[in-house]
């Protein structure tokens, strides 16, 4: 899944404080000025390291398999969430359902992506007349959301058609405050 996430996001506007920043080929956590993230960039946990900190997306690369096949109930689930985000996230079911088996937590990973597919639902898919390019920035802000605490949304994220205006409840309501 981490490929598809590779430049996603061009935006980088001033922030204040610094940041853990940490580069998978070398190992080493750096910290920088918030306002230094780099488009694409999102929060994760490294094993061995204590705080979350900010990776390069483009640097992940996929886990081994951890889970078996989900039950039947799970894989439905997983079949809804793949039907309303599969316009904006290309990729097979089959690599979509892999890649939640190869989670350290998978029912928390779904519970996020559940929450991305319901907040897209929301504002993406809420009329016939809402264009591929701005589901695509619904997707990408609400995947951005998913992957960074709110202040710093407006540096690694760029929107192509949406204006801040009209992304802003879309944030409010993926950290569940209506604006």
């Amino acid at each position: 899944m981490f490929d598809w996430l590779k430049g996603f996001n061009k935006h980088k506007p001033d922030t204040l404080g610094t940041v853990p920043v940490y580069d998978i080929p070398t190992k080493k956590i750096i910290r920088i000025p918030a306002a230094e993230l780099a488009p694409g960039m999102i929060q994760a946990r490294i094993n061995g390291i204590e705080e979350v900190v900010w990776v390069d997306a483009g640097q992940l690369s996929e886990g081994n398999i951890k889970h078996p096949p989900f039950a039947a109930e799970r894989h439905r689930e997983l079949e809804a969430m793949y039907a309303t985000l599969s316009e904006v996230y290309p990729i097979s079911f089959a690599e979509w359902e892999e890649g939640f088996r190869r989670d350290q937590n998978p029912a928390n990973e779904i519970a996020i992506w559940k929450h991305i597919a319901d907040v897209y639902e929301r504002f993406a898919l809420r009329d016939n007349q809402t264009s591929p390019a701005r589901r695509k920035d619904y997707f990408r802000l609400i995947l951005t959301c998913s992957n960074s605490p709110r202040q710093n949304i407006w540096q690694v994220t760029q929107l192509e058609t949406l204006s801040r205006a009209e992304a802003e409840p879309v944030v409010a309501a993926f950290y569940n405050k209506e604006e």
